[in-house]
């Protein structure tokens, strides 16, 4: 269910951490990154799967490659996204390419600039939505921080989070001092069915 809503909502991309294939997409260190980073800046989403030619896709990556999963009584299945995914920390599909080490993390950042470009320009230049995401990973808090100190702190939020169980004070302080507005919901009261409510009014405002 809540892949399927992920597949609803109008975004320009999927950038994930996990390495598993339930979100399927390029690797930072596959040849064809650079495409995707460019479909990602430059072009955006694809229109909906029912209102375009059969061609619309051709500038994206295979489903293998491309994917949200969707699941019915016959099993999982990987239809192609309508917009790009991307592994960040690799794919289980290259072992080679999966990163959650310190040494991994050099590589990634030291030894692939483009992918640190990539990254800050598509923070500085769009509403990041972050689902699951636990806000320790080191290496892209420091990017965060400098998308901060670039476009500062006044204005609209940079970005937009849904959390569970984050308290007025820690909500206030992820707005002020980074630029998150935090959505949060109790799981003593609603359980992780609040992350499902969440995705489904953001899903029927889209």
């Amino acid at each position: 269910r809540r892949l399927s809503l992920l597949r609803s909502l109008p975004l320009r991309g999927v950038l994930t951490t996990n390495f598993n294939p339930l979100l399927s997409g390029i690797t930072p260190f596959d040849a064809s990154a650079p495409a995707t980073y460019r479909r990602v800046l430059r072009h955006g989403r694809s229109a909906p799967q029912h209102a375009q030619s059969s061609a619309a896709h051709d500038d994206l990556p295979p489903a293998e490659l491309n994917s949200i999963a969707t699941s019915d009584a016959d099993g999982l299945h990987y239809p192609q996204s309508d917009c790009p995914v991307m592994q960040l920390h690799g794919s289980l599909r290259q072992p080679r390419s999966i990163v959650f080490t310190r040494e991994g993390y050099r590589r990634l950042l030291y030894t692939n600039p483009s992918y640190q470009t990539f990254i800050k320009s598509a923070m500085s230049s769009f509403t990041v939505l972050y689902l699951g995401f636990s806000f320790s990973d080191a290496y892209l808090n420091e990017l965060r921080s400098e998308i901060v100190s670039l476009l500062g702190r006044d204005g609209p939020p940079t970005a937009y989070a849904v959390v569970n169980d984050k308290s007025e004070l820690q909500c206030r302080f992820f707005l002020q001092h980074e630029g998150v507005q935090m959505i949060s919901f109790d799981t003593s009261t609603e359980g992780w069915g609040g992350f499902d409510s969440i995705l489904e009014e953001l899903a029927a405002a889209c």
